[in-house]
């Protein structure tokens, strides 16, 4: 029986749109006044270090070692997760090798990565029915995700005169197309998770942290908290909380994250600022940073200011930007809004590429005058000595 792959087989969602209402970000800012559960910290931080060392994402399944670490490696250059204990070479697929990659491997909270990758050469026999029954686990206490209809696992297969190049490009097709995809992973994982940037750095976004989140945050290795709020929201206190906690407080002031406040030189002065005098670029080019981002509910001016740290300091392209925000937070990726993208790839990115241009034009423009004042005191001091 012939399976119907991603883009056809009907994900089980919650809803096929996402509202973007001032209401869903006060449930955001709600949640994160009441910081994360005591109870739930344990088996949090070890889901956030499944993350990590790679046991949580996708599954693949390859006839050669020449495809699967073509793949991999395609993967982890585009900020897809991947699941090392199930990326298998072999020539027949069964499907005990799926039933334990759903129970091992995935949750309700991340359906994008609920996804299995089958290669050319691979043979199964799994039917439709068969795979219906392999719905994801709940591992989340969140009655809005208990109480949801749970995704069921995805299959991915390359045809049969399908390059892996275009396998590749359906693939990265299929993972932004689940951002907009309100499903039960909105509300799941509740910690931050980290990606790494090619320098070494580490980044990630959250919601606006309460003091007893701080300690776990510095359990998870962060070593920068960046804070993207407005004077009147009350900063002060959490500032000198995170400094208390053992990390290093940055200030970005940012009252939203609307076209009129993203557009205005104002806003480019604030960040301009932040990149160059505090430092911000620089930190993101050391190996021992693990920068985390907020705002309130960690979601409009959060989603902006990573996306500019991922073009702007990462050099990423926009397409990896959107992966690796994915990766980080779903939330964030599904509602920052494609106006604010926008925004920064036509004004905030373009400007600040003109800043940086006119200081270089500015220090060679200073070098070759000293190189003239140099030469000029040279051959007065030979012709002194005449």
């Amino acid at each position: 029986m012939q399976l119907e792959t991603a883009e056809h087989f009907q994900m089980n969602r919650v809803s096929d749109s996402i509202n973007y209402s001032r209401a869903d970000e006060n449930k955001q800012q709600k949640h994160a006044k009441n910081g994360v559960s005591l109870d739930n910290k344990r088996k949090q931080q070890q889901q956030s270090e499944h993350v990590q060392q790679q046991q949580f994402g996708l599954a693949i399944y390859a006839t050669t070692i020449e495809q699967l670490e073509q793949l991999q490696q395609f993967c982890t250059a585009n900020y897809i997760s991947i699941n090392c204990a199930h990326c298998l070479i072999t020539d027949h697929l069964q499907y005990s090798h799926l039933q334990e990659y759903v129970s091992t491997a995935c949750n309700a909270g991340r359906s994008e990565y609920a996804l299995a990758l089958i290669l050319i050469g691979i043979n199964f026999t799994i039917t439709n029915n068969q795979l219906e029954k392999l719905v994801l686990p709940v591992t989340t206490t969140n009655k809005k995700v208990t109480n949801a209809v749970r995704p069921v696992l995805q299959l991915l297969q390359q045809h049969s005169n399908e390059s892996l190049n275009h396998f590749q490009e359906r693939l990265i097709n299929y993972l932004l197309s689940t951002i907009n995809h309100k499903s039960s992973s909105l509300y799941y994982p509740e910690l931050p998770q980290f990606v790494q940037l090619p320098s070494g750095a580490n980044l990630t976004c959250w919601h606006r942290p309460s003091e007893r989140d701080l300690p776990l945050l510095r359990q998870l290795g962060t070593t920068h908290i960046l804070t993207l709020l407005g004077q009147q929201e009350q900063l002060n206190t959490l500032i000198n909380a995170v400094k208390s906690a053992g990390m290093y407080s940055l200030y970005c002031d940012l009252d939203g994250a609307n076209q009129a406040m993203l557009s205005s030189k104002a806003t480019l002065t604030v960040i301009h600022h932040l990149l160059h005098d505090d430092q911000l670029y620089s930190l993101l080019q050391q190996s021992n940073t693990k920068l985390l981002v907020h705002c309130a509910a960690g979601v409009h001016r959060t989603g902006t200011i990573i996306h500019l740290l991922l073009r702007f300091c990462a050099q990423l392209t926009i397409q990896q930007s959107h992966l690796a925000l994915l990766q980080m937070r779903r939330v964030t990726a599904a509602q920052v809004g494609t106006h604010r993208i926008e925004l920064v790839e036509r004004f905030l990115l373009p400007q600040l590429q003109l800043q940086i241009k006119k200081q270089v034009v500015h220090i060679e423009d200073r070098l070759a005058a000293l190189v003239v004042d140099q030469n000029d005191d040279e051959t007065e001091n030979v012709s002194n000595i005449v």
